[in-house]
């Protein structure tokens, strides 16, 4: 019985490859250098899982000076924080509470997120076992196929 082979990592190289189209596509839609940065930054951090540098930004990006990556990834992480953040606003909450409010806030969101990525982690592993077998269920029947099908000499 033949076992399925898995599906292939992506190498560095493919990965770099890949990141390297994304950028040149994401240059026909900015041209504006700093929004060029931001985009990349984000490209990075939330489809790669890559944490952006400043030298990365440039390397990959190479427009404008040293100082415009510097700048585009201070203000992507300003944002990011100031996104992450959540705001209790109503005008009788004394401010203290206001924040401490957020911050429970904040944490609930972030354990429902973290049960969620877990439950669908479970979801994907039982779903690659389910591919994995039907795979080599078929290895199998092609294989009973191929047998079936060899002429016999007698």
């Amino acid at each position: 019985m033949n076992t399925p082979t898995p599906t292939p990592t992506p190498t560095p190289i493919d990965i770099d490859a890949a990141l390297v189209r994304d950028v040149d596509a994401l240059r026909e839609n900015f041209r504006h250098t700093p929004d060029l940065y931001r985009e990349v930054c984000a490209l990075l951090f939330f489809r790669y899982g890559i944490t952006p540098t400043t030298n990365k930004l440039y390397q990959l990006v190479k427009k404008g000076s040293m100082s415009a990556p510097s700048q585009a990834l201070t203000a992507f992480w300003q944002e990011l924080r100031d996104k992450s953040r959540v705001r209790i606003e109503h005008p009788d909450l004394p401010e203290a509470l206001a924040a401490t409010a957020g911050e429970l806030v904040a944490s609930l969101w972030s354990n429902a997120q973290a049960t969620a990525d877990q439950a669908l982690q479970a979801y994907r592993q039982e779903a690659d076992a389910a591919v994995q077998q039907m795979r080599a269920e078929v290895a199998a029947a092609e294989a009973d196929k191929k047998g079936s099908c060899t002429p016999s000499i007698t």
